[in-house]
């Protein structure tokens, strides 16, 4: 069937598609889920948290509190939380097994999931299922050179949702640095681009980018959208720690990556 120019001039105004670079089925976008790892040892200035549409899910395990202990005292302590926020039936908390903690948005819209941490010394927490992990380009990444491509099977394909008559693809680098160590964290990272024929080349524009949390116990994220006439994949990789370089982000700190086609 023939299209005709009004259907050509409808389509300018479709709404945007977006897709995940690392994951382009998007995975589950409305759960998250966080498995409680090893025995407490207690006395840790934060303890075992989460931060999930901009809740702050906070617990100090006591000594030798096990993961179920852990798991069951999040659930505990984070649904009057989320209740009180946004309303009692909007999210459900709950251990779908006895060491792992869930948070179910009810309506099946998108959950924020920015990130979590453990600053005790022997209890640990992890991502298990959601959209943070399965849409990861680099996930709680530490050491240096993480992500860097050595050759073609490295790295991401990227393909743009709407072809554009040059060929370009834009792409949102989204970088966030957790730092939990209680003390200032600076770390560089750098992007990667795959051409045909030439192989991998940096992002000049983007260069190497320094991003710090400064507050010892939070999240700071870097963003900027990029772009690429006929490149084939992309890759993001943590450089170092930019303290003190070359050197690995130090127990307590870690880069996480996502990058999301924006055309």
């Amino acid at each position: 069937m023939a299209t005709n120019v009004s259907d050509k001039n409808r389509a300018r105004y479709l709404p945007n598609a977006t897709v995940s670079v690392a994951n382009p089925s998007l995975g589950n976008q409305f759960s998250v889920s966080f498995q409680i790892v090893g025995a407490a040892t207690g006395g840790s200035a934060i303890g075992v948290a989460t931060r999930v549409d901009s809740i702050d899910v906070i617990v100090n395990p006591l000594a030798a509190d096990t993961a179920t202990d852990t798991a069951t005292a999040m659930v505990a302590a984070g649904q009057p939380l989320y209740d009180a926020a946004y309303g009692a039936g909007e999210y459900v908390l709950d251990n779908p097994s006895p060491d792992v903690f869930r948070i179910t948005r009810v309506n099946g819209t998108f959950l924020w999931t920015e990130d979590h941490a453990s600053t005790d010394v022997t209890q640990s927490i992890q991502e298990i299922d959601g959209n943070h992990l399965l849409n990861a380009m680099l996930h709680e990444a530490q050491v240096q050179g993480t992500g860097r491509p050595a050759r073609y099977d490295d790295g991401f394909d990227i393909a743009a949702s709407i072809p554009t008559d040059n060929r370009e693809t834009v792409v949102l680098a989204h970088i966030m640095l957790t730092n939990v160590t209680g003390g200032s964290v600076s770390a560089r990272w750098r992007l990667w681009w795959f051409y045909d024929i030439v192989g991998w080349v940096n992002d000049q524009e983007v260069g190497i980018r320094t991003v710090t949390e400064a507050s010892g116990g939070g999240v700071q994220e870097d963003s900027i959208l990029v772009s690429a006439t006929g490149a084939k994949k992309m890759a993001i990789e943590l450089v170092d720690d930019a303290g003190a370089p070359p050197a690995d982000l130090g127990p307590g700190s870690w880069l996480n990556a996502l990058g999301v086609v924006a055309n």
